[in-house]
């Protein structure tokens, strides 16, 4: 799941940026540059982001803060790995994740205020995007869409997932049940 998550989001980012960039050029096909674009991200987000999780692990692991500041001093660092890979061409995503699972499987003084730290910002990040998604919904316009969403939830729950899924274990020899 965390390499899924990994590298779902600096694909998507990758993709969604080379095929905006090709259709203002007026492009009819991607080009080499597609495959020279890829390779600088990926390349340069992660050597960033292995670079940038050894430091912030040896930095946290040899500086002696106050307790209450690793967690500050973690984000911030984190925060530099993202800009960093940017400002090379790189990809900050891809180097921010990496860094992280460098950090993450590291020992670490003030491991449990990073912990309670990080619990904390991941909820408030789920709770922002689920405001802000709840934002673009317009309840006068749900009953006109009402059935044809259930109709194409039940497509996918019922059909298209088994589907992709069976198909997807069918070469490991997996039985039906």
């Amino acid at each position: 799941l965390e390499v899924e998550s990994g590298s779902n989001d600096p694909m998507a980012i990758f993709l969604t940026i080379s095929l905006v960039e090709l259709i203002a050029a007026g492009a009819t096909a991607p080009d080499l540059s597609v495959l020279v674009y890829f390779g600088q991200q990926m390349g340069f987000g992660l050597a960033l982001g292995l670079a940038g999780g050894s430091l912030i692990a040896f930095v946290v692991n040899r500086v002696e803060f106050e307790g209450a500041l690793y967690p500050i001093v973690v984000l911030a660092a984190a925060l530099l790995v993202f800009a960093s890979a940017g400002m090379i061409g790189g990809s900050g995503f891809l180097a921010v994740y990496v860094a992280g699972l460098i950090v993450g499987n590291q020992r670490l003084r003030g491991l449990e205020s990073l912990r309670r730290f990080q619990a904390g910002m991941t909820w408030l990040a789920q709770i922002t995007m689920f405001v802000m998604l709840g934002l673009y919904a317009t309840p006068s316009e749900f009953a006109a869409v009402a059935l044809p969403a259930l109709a194409l939830a039940a497509v996918l729950i019922f059909i298209a997932r088994p589907l992709a899924v069976w198909l997807c274990l069918l070469p490991f020899g997996f039985a039906p049940r």
